[in-house]
């Protein structure tokens, strides 16, 4: 598998099926970054989009090609942010090309990708849900590190440093 090959392959797909990216002010090698916070990413420089991917995204070929193609939308008119206009083509993408478009990626492909294991090894700052033992790491001295008591777990439990 080679990300560049499926970039190439997600471009010409949605011309293909005609989801609106602008092809021509995409820049035509992808990126790779480090990042531990996410999978992928969509930077505009003077008018030209560059596509990153998270080398830890490269795990597994249907992680690069959803996280691909995730930042392909962001390539759209209006669709820098994850509001209407990107979920409507995000649902476009899935129902012509079988790819689902997510605004972020579930904990089990967090996972997957090594994410999730790289975030525990950069944390400085752990907190604990009293409720349902949930762990949440953080490597910045946070709101949620310096006053836990102040927030809650999804399942509504107490939160606390260890």
């Amino acid at each position: 598998m080679n990300a560049q090959t499926i970039f190439e392959e997600l471009r010409k797909d949605f011309i293909r099926v005609g989801i609106p990216i602008p092809d021509e002010r995409i820049a035509k090698n992808l990126h790779f970054m480090n990042s531990v916070s996410a999978l992928g990413r969509c930077k505009k420089e003077n008018g030209i989009f560059m596509i990153f991917l998270s080398r830890y995204a490269m795990e597994d070929e249907k992680q690069v090609r959803t996280t691909l193609a995730h930042e392909l939308v962001h390539t759209i008119n209006g669709c820098m942010n994850h509001g209407k206009t990107f979920h409507r083509y995000g649902s476009m993408v899935e129902r012509k090309l079988g790819i689902q478009v997510e605004t972020k990626a579930s904990k089990e492909e967090s996972e997957l990708s090594g994410i999730a294991e790289a975030r525990i090894q950069k944390a400085k700052y752990v907190i604990l849900c009293e409720g349902c033992g949930e762990k949440i790491y953080r490597q910045k001295k946070s709101n949620v590190v310096i006053h836990p008591e102040r927030y809650r777990c999804k399942c509504g439990g107490t939160l606390k440093l260890i």
